[in-house]
């Protein structure tokens, strides 16, 4: 995003919080958002860190609208939305597009609370 010249703005936590701080610098992400919750399986508060939910939701906004041609790939839950978005992007005019489904990076996924 960056390299491309887009405006963004990252957020330590939920963006709507109170308590959410926010940067626009490259060399401050790395410190900036909490990396080692993020690779968390189970993010939920503990009594001694009532913050990590918060955290947990940290956001990298990028202003107006992102280019697809910018994105790697695409992420999805089911096969069947696989095939829903490989049709759409065709339809688009991107015929080859890095797919994946990829489950797990759902929440709720293996305990069957999203369909």
């Amino acid at each position: 995003m960056h390299e491309a010249g887009l405006s963004w703005v990252a957020s330590d936590g939920n963006c709507a919080h109170h308590l959410s701080n926010f940067c626009r610098s490259l060399d401050e992400l790395e410190e900036f958002v909490d990396w080692p919750l993020m690779r968390e399986r189970i993010w939920r508060n503990l009594p001694e860190d009532a913050d990590r939910v918060r955290r947990r939701m940290a956001e990298f906004l990028v202003h107006r609208e992102l280019p697809v041609d910018l994105l790697l790939g695409y992420a999805v839950r089911t096969p069947q939305r696989e095939t829903q978005l490989k049709r759409a992007l065709q339809a688009a005019g991107i015929i080859d597009a890095y797919v994946r489904v990829i489950p797990d990076w759902y929440y709720g996924y293996r305990r069957e609370e999203v369909g």
